[in-house]
């Protein structure tokens, strides 16, 4: 990966030096934005990949550019397997059970069988999954990026940390 970097930082190419880079760093597996309606999977190639078109096309943009990705995020929807309906998505990642939840009435069986729930609706208890990500809780941390191993989410919040203009949870 170093030698990648190297040469393409001696040719001079600065989109192979970018997507050297971010292939170089730990990346995020889900990214979920403010709206909680703008999600992004990695697929197995390493890329992201957006199971429904997005809702915030400036943020889809540039988590593909800061990951070095330079297609458009029209580019990235629907590009890996997942399996959608009008209720939300489904995905099957690093062992894991991911459910995008859409709408409340696919909450019930997906806190029963998925092991992460990102959902767009308010979640009012949902005890079964390792991590819930409800609409307040994404909307309150400014969106979340998610790791699988470990499982771990971390708000843009908790990413800025304590300044004046980062709101407070709950704000």
């Amino acid at each position: 990966m170093l030698a990648m970097m190297l040469v393409a930082v001696l040719l001079d190419r600065p989109a192979l030096s970018m997507r050297s880079l971010a292939l170089a760093a730990a990346n995020p597996a889900l990214m979920v934005a403010a709206d909680a309606r703008t999600i992004a999977l990695r697929g197995s190639d390493g890329q992201f990949y957006f199971p429904v078109p997005p809702k915030d096309h400036f943020a889809a943009q540039r988590w593909l550019v800061r990951d070095g990705d330079n297609h458009a995020w029209r580019d990235a929807v629907n590009s890996s397997p997942v399996s959608c309906d009008g209720l939300g998505c489904i995905a099957h990642q690093s062992g894991l059970v991911i459910a995008l939840t859409a709408r409340p009435e696919a909450l019930d069986e997906d806190c029963m069988r998925a092991d992460i729930v990102v959902s767009a609706a308010p979640i009012p208890s949902c005890s079964g999954p390792r991590l819930v990500l409800g609409a307040k809780q994404i909307a309150s941390g400014g969106g979340y990026a998610v790791s699988f191993a470990p499982l771990r989410a971390v708000s843009v919040n908790q990413m800025r940390g304590d300044r004046p203009w980062v709101l407070a949870a709950g704000q």
